[in-house]
């Protein structure tokens, strides 16, 4: 209970400072702010069922705060920093990559996170969501430059650890096809460890390396540890 008063708090100041500074931003394009503003709104709304379950003892709560936390704030800001910086690194690195990154793109992939979430919590078949999803990523994975970038470490640690994600949807498919044939955590550990974790330590390792003046080249600590994270 401790720990929720203090983290709802903090994490209420820190969604309003946010808003605070794209309202006051100069800036003529907003729109990945705004999307990840979204995010931390549907990351409030969980904090909110996280007190309401403590409060109350009703187990919905904590599973509404659970879906609301991974599907409506964690994978959206994931989404949105790799649509905004994944084609701009491999531009970078490799400028005959064309960078695509439509605006329609992030919203057709939120918007994916969100029904997901919208239908778990509902206790509906996901299948709606998961098999466009399962295209999309994969697709997207494709027009990303996931194939080129093989020939730099670095930035092909990013792109795989994104191409995770076409897998992880391909996953929950078959249970929405037959509740019989679920893979039961399967696909959660393959968004939730494959994707995230690894995604984390890729980029980690591309920001420090370009931030301070090193050679953009994978190390080994950070290839072995985001191999680990792979194979885990």
């Amino acid at each position: 209970m401790v720990i929720l008063l203090l983290y709802g708090p903090g994490f209420a100041s820190l969604t309003f400072t946010f808003a605070g500074l794209i309202w006051r931003s100069q800036q003529s394009d907003r729109r990945h702010a705004l999307m990840v503003l979204a995010a931390f709104g549907a990351g409030l709304a969980g904090v909110v069922a996280a007190g309401v379950w403590l409060f109350s003892g009703e187990t919905s709560y904590w599973l509404a705060m659970r879906d609301l936390a991974l599907w409506g704030f964690l994978l959206p800001v994931f989404l949105t920093v790799c649509h905004r910086m994944l084609p701009f690194f491999t531009g970078s690195a490799m400028p005959e990559v064309k960078q695509w990154r439509p605006y329609l793109l992030l919203i057709a992939m939120v918007a994916g996170s969100w029904l997901h979430g919208i239908l778990v919590m509902t206790q509906h078949t996901s299948l709606l969501a998961d098999l466009p999803l399962t295209v999309l990523f994969g697709y997207t994975s494709w027009r990303w430059g996931l194939l080129p970038s093989r020939k730099v470490r670095l930035l092909w640690m990013l792109h795989l650890s994104f191409a995770r994600l076409a897998v992880a949807f391909f996953l929950y498919t078959p249970a929405g096809l037959m509740p019989s044939l679920s893979l039961g955590l399967a696909p959660l550990h393959a968004v939730t460890v494959g994707f995230f974790m690894t995604m984390v330590i890729a980029f980690v390792s591309r920001v420090t390396t370009g931030h301070s003046g090193l050679p953009l080249q994978a190390h080994g600590c950070g290839v072995f540890i985001w191999r680990y994270m792979s194979w885990h």
